[in-house]
């Protein structure tokens, strides 16, 4: 009897803790929708904010404006990386090629089947690049 006890215990034990950390998650997470309640939450005008800011910067890629492209990356990252004139010229080369990349992808059919981050179909059996 002494150990169904303590079993019944352990459990209620156990169920209450479930209870109270799926608590303390739900009200992190604001109950419903998964999203925490101390991350920003997007706004339509903060998309849309982000979304020129893009398209600023692909413009300025695209026309070669190293003027322009540096006053939109100013105190990022990216402007401590690409710090020259030269290399703004091979992020526009590199730029041009990935549009290349994504010409041919879309006329050989595999823009739905390959991955964004990795192209597994090239490591599958059978397929191996040359050196």
């Amino acid at each position: 009897m002494q150990v169904k006890n303590i079993l019944l215990g352990a459990s209620l034990a156990g169920i209450v803790a479930v209870a109270v950390v799926g608590g303390l998650a739900s009200a992190h997470y604001g109950g419903a929708g998964g999203i925490p309640l101390d991350k920003p939450v997007f706004t339509a005008e903060k998309k849309q904010a982000i979304l020129e800011y893009k398209t600023a910067i692909q413009e300025a890629i695209e026309q070669g404006d190293y003027e322009a492209w540096q006053a939109l990356v100013e105190g990022k990252r990216i402007a401590e990386i690409i710090d020259s004139e030269d290399d703004f010229i091979k992020l526009m080369e590199m730029y041009n090629l990935m549009a290349q990349v994504k010409e041919i992808k879309e006329e050989l059919g595999l823009e739905k089947s390959m991955g964004t981050h990795k192209a597994k179909w090239m490591y599958s059996k059978g397929f191996h690049l040359q050196k």
